[in-house]
């Protein structure tokens, strides 16, 4: 059995980790396809990737990929956070993380 190559995860998708046509209905949008996801995917934040990510990591009960994902994309999440607080408070807004 071939060990899944966690590495990179910031260049990756859940899409990576799986063809289960179920699994994939399941977090993406109502009718969108796998081709929209990767578009939209693209040009998003890196909230949309962790997002997704802890989703399939939920469905699928993979524990080991969750652990690689809050370490390697939580930790770009929390840089980014961290720099649009730090503009935010230099330009007098605020920014809603709920």
């Amino acid at each position: 059995m071939k060990t899944p190559d966690y590495s990179n995860l910031h260049k990756k998708t859940f899409l990576d980790f799986t063809d289960d046509p179920d699994v994939i209905k399941e977090i993406l949008y109502k009718d969108e396809s796998r081709e929209d996801f990767l578009k939209r995917i693209k040009g998003s934040y890196i909230t949309l990737r962790y997002n997704t990510f802890m989703q399939f990591c939920y469905i699928t009960k993979n524990s080991d990929l969750s652990m690689e994902v809050q370490n390697q994309l939580g930790k770009i999440l929390e840089k980014a956070l961290i720099e649009a607080n730090s503009f935010a408070s230099k330009h007098g807004l605020c920014i809603d993380v709920s």
